[in-house]
């Protein structure tokens, strides 16, 4: 609990305002959909330059209502800034028609547009695991490197 005094100007008195300071950031784990491969977020505009395609619009879309629900019944976590993480992603991929890697830029992309972390420069430590058992969920947990082993 934060407290916080603020001073009344007509009155000269001192209100306590006590107030829940956000959890820092721990762990945090989030279910979402699976994102577009990498070679389907951006089009190609006509007259040159690359453009978010709708598919990838729609998923952004879509994931952000998952990330922002699960921060907000997570407290709303805060990392440090420029603190190295620790990102592990369980994609539900059933069989080998998709290439694992091709997930990780728009969830790292997501995550850094829609959480309080500074940048994906700071995932220091990424895991990306294959899971037949979860098939259309990509499961992002994000820690403080630090805290790696530890819950």
């Amino acid at each position: 609990m934060t407290q916080i005094n603020v001073r009344n100007p007509d009155t000269g008195a001192i209100n306590v305002i006590a107030k829940d300071a956000p959890p820092k950031g721990g762990t945090f784990c989030i279910d979402l959909p699976i994102p577009p491969s990498v070679n389907a977020l951006t089009v190609n505009l006509k007259g040159g330059g690359r453009a978010k395609s709708a598919l990838y619009k729609g998923w952004i879309e879509e994931a952000r209502w998952h990330v922002m629900t699960a921060w907000r019944a997570a407290g709303k976590p805060v990392w440090p800034k420029e603190a190295p993480l620790s990102v592990r992603l369980e994609v539900g991929l059933e069989g080998r028609r998709r290439d694992l890697g091709n997930t990780l830029k728009a969830i790292e992309d997501l995550i850094v547009a829609n959480l309080p972390i500074a940048d994906d420069r700071w995932n220091d430590r990424i895991l990306i695991e294959r899971r037949e058992d979860i098939v259309g969920i990509a499961r992002v947990t994000i820690a403080p490197l630090e805290q790696e082993g530890s819950g």
